[in-house]
């Protein structure tokens, strides 16, 4: 059971990274949204002022000229940090027990009770499902990246690192499966007290 618990703590490990650069992610994709929006409605008075600062030999032509030739780009990397937000920070937040359940029958039972309910989610639910999907979504990718899919948008970005994230996050989340079903064991044959604590919802 050492040996389990240490496999476990290595998958929460790797799993801390990926919801890390979800993080990360969620800030990237936030101020490029942010920056894009405000270039589509403001080119025009930027124009005017880039024009007027031009007068004073500060102007900033070179920051709308990169925009014009990338706007495509930028455009078509929000959907892949996206990918990467929902793809890599599922994992974690199973591991923190923040993913949305069904509390009806959960409420109800002692902690052991719950300890079941998750071994027998986990099992029958959610290993399976993450095994079907990983094998939907990774010939996709493979076809994706052997095909070097481009958007359609001229100056666009490679579509195949958007469609990685996929069965990466679905591998990412069975292995957190996994880890948290050693957990449930642990607790249900040894002394072992899981970390998260299940609070129940505002009602």
């Amino acid at each position: 059971m050492d040996r389990l618990l240490a496999m476990s703590r290595g998958i929460d490990r790797v799993s801390w990274y990926a919801g890390l650069v979800a993080t990360w992610a969620i800030l990237i994709v936030t101020l490029l949204a942010a920056g894009d929006a405000l270039m589509t409605f403001g080119l025009r008075p930027l124009d005017a002022a880039n024009q007027w600062l031009n007068g004073y030999g500060i102007g900033f032509g070179f920051l709308l000229d990169w925009y014009r030739a990338n706007s495509n780009a930028v455009g078509d990397s929000l959907p892949l940090l996206f990918a990467v937000m929902v793809m890599l920070g599922a994992p974690w937040t199973f591991k923190l027990n923040g993913h949305v359940r069904v509390d009806l029958l959960y409420q109800m039972h002692t902690p052991r009770g719950r300890i079941w309910i998750d071994v027998i989610g986990g099992l029958v639910f959610l290993l399976p499902v993450c095994v079907i999907l990983f094998a939907y979504t990774w010939p996709w990718f493979l076809h994706s990246w052997q095909s070097n899919e481009m958007s359609t948008n001229a100056g666009g970005l490679p579509r195949w690192p958007s469609r990685l994230f996929l069965p990466l996050g679905f591998a990412l989340l069975a292995l957190q499966g996994v880890s948290e079903l050693i957990k449930c064991w642990a607790a249900l044959t040894t002394g072992y007290v899981r970390e998260h604590i299940y609070e129940k919802p505002v009602q």
